[in-house]
């Protein structure tokens, strides 16, 4: 009977070295890394994280990269993009680097306007249900940001030259009624 506790012994410490290797294993597993480095930008990651069950593949926060810059999008409805565009090659003909000045509002921070110019404007429109046809522009600051939040909302203006003040109010209505009547 010595013998066999014995021999029950080294088995019990096989199973024990087995089980802390297959706890370490699945520790190891648990450890989330990120393709790159930056910081997180998700809002309270420990709240959103806690206690929720999490399959492979599945996204669990943004992280955003420190070593670049910051960049903001505005969405300008299809109808009037026309106008920014011709303004640009407009103004690309007589300066080839100067590019179309943007004045724009952070809603993390409501209270500073920041200045930018238009980096590009996409090809192709995206659908929204509340406004339209959508084209995003992407716009490169050129001021410091205090607050720079990705993903906050954005409200922006292009600055498209000057025009009369009348012009201004019922261009869409004089687009509209020159579609409709005289573009048949």
């Amino acid at each position: 009977r010595a013998v066999d506790r014995c021999d029950t012994g080294k088995a019990g410490g096989k199973n024990v070295a087995e089980g802390s290797k297959i706890l370490r294993d699945r520790e190891a597993k648990r450890e989330i890394k990120a393709p790159m480095a930056g910081r997180i930008i998700t809002w309270d990651v420990k709240k959103l994280l806690d206690k929720r069950p999490v399959g492979v593949g599945q996204v669990l926060m943004t992280v955003a990269a420190d070593d670049t810059e910051y960049e903001a999008e505005i969405y300008m409805p299809e109808r009037r993009v026309k106008h920014v565009v011709d303004y640009g090659k407009k103004v690309q003909a007589k300066d080839p680097s100067k590019k179309l000045a943007v004045s724009y509002i952070l809603m993390t921070d409501p209270g500073i306007s920041h200045s930018g110019e238009v980096v590009d404007i996409h090809g192709g429109a995206d659908p929204s249900e509340e406004h339209g046809n959508m084209i995003r522009i992407r716009v490169k600051p050129l001021d410091e940001l205090k607050s720079p939040r990705p993903g906050a909302t954005v409200t922006g203006r292009v600055h498209c030259g000057r025009a009369p003040l009348l012009w201004c109010k019922l261009h869409e209505a004089w687009e509209f009624l020159d579609g409709f009547w005289f573009g048949l």
